[in-house]
This record gives structure tokens, C-alpha cells and sequence, in this order.
């Protein structure tokens, strides 16, 4: 039998996936698919709604995030995704889903930075300020999250409930930069960096690299560090899988004749933003 999770099935499986799984079940706005047999949960894949400003519009659309795989399960959630919205995305490589984004992984160390002073840099979250610096910063970008107050406070919730910190650049009294990191104990992991110049860019990374040695620093395929060193390298990650559902209200929308994900998101000619 394929339905929604009830209450107490949505505490197991936060219970069984872990925190991340757990925070997204938290959210009763995610809706989680699941085949149950005998009592037991056989398949599980939660969607996540988003609204995405894709090419100039702004678009209902969904992450799929799949805890334990089942193909009756997802051919259920895939159905009722292509009668209520235009794009669907996901980090696993799902049937009929095609790569979306790639992301640059850098590995930097404290001699591939300058000295710098790293003055401006604090902990103290301001979301007003923040959220204006990431709507200045995002518009670079194709395929991203549009915030209210509310929702980018839930965000910086979510982040802190994930374990990260955060830190944030002011320059002249203006929020410049931030960036979002966890201590992985051997290096430090950022995934989620947001600035307006280099300099807020690097002021923030080397803050970081005056107490740790290493740090993984993850980039869309546009952005670079080549000011830095032409010999600096980066690894090529995978980042997202899309879905358009339905070609024709795609196209219709977009008076365009797209055929597949990398046409479709490249309308804009913007590098892709998708986010968790």
C-alpha cells in the first residue's frame, strides 16, 4: 500500500535516517511517500516544495529525497508530481532524471591565501541584513530560492540545526558576505558561501584559516579562485539531477522548445543555484 506516513511512521523514520531526515520530517510542509507491507515501511521518498525563480519565473517546484528507494513508490510520487508542478530535482540519480548542476570542490590551506585583516568578521546572525546581501548576491544565478523574512529565518534554523556556524562580513555597516561551515575534525566543510565582492570572500576564508589548516570550500562552476593561483585545484562534483514534467506547459511558459533538463535550465544562461 503506497500513501503519505502517518505522525508516528514520520517518527521512525526521522529516528532511522538521522538528523538531517529528522529535520526534513520535522516540516510538515514535506510530504513523505511510503509502501508499507505487513506493518512494515518497504520504500520511503520525502518531497520538499519549493518556489524557484527559474529563467524569470518564479515556479513551483520540488526536491525529492529518497530514503529508501522503491520504484512502485516513486512512480506514485513522480505521477502526482507531473500534474502539479513543472520541475522536480534531487542529489540522487533517479529514474528518467538527467544532471543538472555541477559544483566545484576546492581544497585551500593557509598558504594559499594572503594575510589579510580579517576586521568585520563576527557570529552575531542578523537575517535582515543577511537576507539582503543574498538577494544581491543570488541574482547572479538561475534556479533559486526566493525568501520572505519568515522562510530565510527557518533556513538559518535549519543550518544551525544541521550543525553548522556561521560567520558574516560587515564592511561600513553593510553585511558584505557570509558563509555557512561545519568542522568535519580534519578540515572544515563550506557549502553554502555568499558574497558581493573578493574581498568579502577572501576576508571570510581566511578568518576561517587562521584556526584550522584545511578547509573544503564548494563553488558553482561559474565562480573561481584563479585570482588566487592558476595552479589552485578543484575536484568536480556532482551537485543535482532534474525533472521537467511536462514539456509542453514548460515550453508554453517559457516560449521556448526545450527537449531536455540541460536546455531547459539554461534558457537563462546563468549558472544553477539549486540548494537543499
Amino acid at each position: 500500500m503506497i500513501r503519505f506516513a502517518l505522525d508516528f511512521e514520520r517518527e521512525k523514520l526521522s529516528t532511522a535516517y538521522g538528523l538531517e531526515m529528522g529535520l526534513l520530517l520535522a516540516n510538515d510542509k514535506n510530504k513523505a511517500y511510503v509502501k508499507v507491507e505487513n506493518g512494515e515501511i518497504e520504500g520511503f521518498l520525502l518531497v520538499c516544495p519549493h518556489h524557484l525563480y527559474l529563467n524569470g519565473k518564479m515556479i513551483k517546484a520540488s526536491e525529492i529525497v529518497v530514503g529508501k528507494y522503491d520504484k512502485e513508490v516513486y512512480d506514485v510520487l513522480l505521477d502526482h508530481l507531473c500534474h502539479q508542478e513543472l520541475f522536480a530535482y534531487s542529489k540522487s540519480q533517479l529514474p528518467h532524471f538527467e544532471l543538472a548542476s555541477c559544483q566545484k570542490e576546492y581544497v585551500l590551506y593557509k598558504n594559499n591565501l594572503p594575510l589579510l585583516n580579517t576586521y568585520g568578521i563576527s557570529y552575531e546572525i542578523d537575517p535582515d541584513a543577511m537576507l539582503e546581501c543574498y538577494g544581491k548576491y543570488i541574482t547572479h544565478f538561475n534556479g533559486y530560492e526566493v525568501y520572505d523574512l519568515k522562510a530565510y529565518k527557518e533556513h538559518l534554523h535549519y543550518l544551525k540545526k544541521m550543525g553548522k556556524k556561521i560567520i558574516i562580513y560587515r564592511r561600513n555597516g553593510f553585511v558584505k558576505g557570509y558563509l555557512a561551515y561545519r568542522d568535519m575534525g580534519d578540515h572544515l566543510y563550506c557549502d553554502e558561501v555568499i558574497y558581493q565582492d573578493s574581498r568579502g570572500l577572501l576576508t571570510m576564508l581566511r578568518h576561517l584559516l587562521n584556526y584550522h589548516q584545511k578547509l573544503k570550500l564548494t563553488l558553482s562552476m561559474k565562480e573561481h579562485l584563479d585570482f588566487l593561483s592558476k595552479d589552485l585545484k578543484y575536484e568536480i562534483k556532482e551537485g543535482y539531477y532534474g525533472h521537467i514534467n511536462d514539456y509542453q506547459m514548460f515550453n508554453t511558459l517559457y516560449q521556448s522548445s526545450t527537449k531536455n533538463v540541460s536546455e531547459g535550465l539554461s534558457l537563462a544562461k546563468r549558472p544553477l543555484y539549486l540548494k537543499p
